[in-house]
């Protein structure tokens, strides 16, 4: 099996540009594709393992330069979700996120029980709170409150 060529100079150009804002249509017509197709030739790119790989790599050195780890991610997450005093939009993202990395979320605009649970025993912390919380969150998802 013939390994794939490496990125064009106009792939490696979109990565650079996909990095400044996340946003793939932007990113390509930044990289000089043709601004008409943008939103396609952005999806089409982002499905290229090599495009998703060269994206890993350089957010890996992004995080390296800063001395940022998940560890750190996850425990600043952790610190806004269980803060009473935050806003609870600002709680809900941390949730949300912290969720995401378990891969126990879905896009239903709901905090599923089972994945604070996985979360409250990966870290140690209290587990019938924190799915209180989680059940008193998605009451107010569901309300539309989302303040």
């Amino acid at each position: 099996m013939a390994a794939r060529p490496k990125l064009t100079m106009k792939q490696a150009r979109f990565v650079q540009e996909y990095l400044i804002d996340n946003n793939g249509t932007q990113a390509a017509i930044r990289a000089g594709y043709a601004a008409g197709s943008a939103d396609v030739t952005a999806a089409r790119l982002m499905k290229d393992p090599r495009i998703s790989r060269e994206l890993d790599k350089v957010r890996d050195r992004v995080f390296q330069r800063a001395e940022v780890t998940a560890e750190d991610i996850v425990r600043e997450g952790w610190a806004i979700a269980t803060d009473p005093t935050a806003p609870h939009a600002a709680r809900v993202s941390a949730l949300t996120l912290l969720a995401k990395r378990h891969r126990e979320f879905s896009d239903k605009r709901e905090v599923d029980v089972r994945a604070i649970s996985l979360i409250a025993n990966t870290y140690g912390v209290d587990e019938t709170e924190l799915i209180q919380e989680a059940q008193r969150i998605n009451l107010m998802l569901k309300s539309g409150n989302n303040d």
